[in-house]
């Protein structure tokens, strides 16, 4: 497809059987499981149940929420929700190229969406999404945060890297490994608080931070008249 990212297929595992069994009762709302426990052979102990809900709903209730995350805890990991109205779906860009690219359906009605674009727009969406003027110089905050904060400061370098060399990526080793190339101050930054971010230390997080903001002064905001950050609209527990 021209300038249009293209879907990756990931073969059905264990996992998707069992829990499109543990889902059927609620097979009116679209189920999609994305992240590393489909896209690796290995992935980390800790790694979340990172799953879509799609629903055409005006409101999702929290008691339905409360019984999905509940059937889910016999998995004994972190459940991390995006429950999406289908509208905000097809709005959210970030969102909408995760689930166009790397998702995979479990139960419920499938769901097609248009492919996302390799343009400003997709670009600027996903800077939002990152939001590294969100990130404080010094976190904290507990490990799930810590390791959200990261991942999005490091996944900006997968936006300069699509910027750069048209090459778009939110591995984690690929981003770091080309924030070596871009700034070798902002990659040491990165790497020294990913061998601390599971420990109860604090993570210094302005060096990245400043060369992201600097960046978005020269780069970002010139892709747009209107630069605003945004929080996704979509629930997440």
């Amino acid at each position: 497809m021209d300038n249009k990212f293209v879907r990756r297929d990931f073969p059905k595992n264990e996992l998707c059987g069992s829990l499109a069994g543990s889902l059927t009762e609620f097979s009116k709302y679209s189920f999609y499981i994305r992240g590393s426990l489909i896209e690796q052979e290995n992935p980390h102990p800790n790694a979340d149940l990172d799953l879509f809900i799609i629903h055409e709903l005006d409101y999702f209730e929290r008691s339905i929420t409360k019984k999905i995350i509940e059937i889910l805890s016999s998995y004994k990991r972190l459940v991390d929700l995006h429950i999406l109205n289908i509208h905000q779906l097809k709005k959210e860009l970030p969102q909408r190229l995760l689930f166009f690219c790397r998702a995979i359906h479990l139960v419920g009605p499938g769901i097609e969406v248009e492919p996302v674009s390799c343009d400003a727009d997709m670009i600027t969406s996903h800077w939002r999404a990152y939001n590294p003027e969100f990130a404080p110089d010094v976190m904290h905050h507990s490990n799930k945060s810590r390791v959200c904060a990261l991942k999005n400061l490091t996944r900006c370098f997968g936006l300069i890297s699509l910027i750069d060399r048209k090459i778009f990526t939110r591995d984690i080793k690929e981003c770091l490994e080309y924030a070596n190339e871009v700034d070798t101050t902002a990659h040491s930054n990165l790497s020294e608080n990913w061998q601390v971010v599971d420990f109860k230390v604090p993570m210094n997080l302005k060096p990245v931070k400043d060369f992201l903001l600097e960046y978005q002064k020269i780069v970002i905001e010139k892709l747009t008249d209107n630069f605003l950050y945004q929080r996704y609209e979509g629930i997440k527990e």
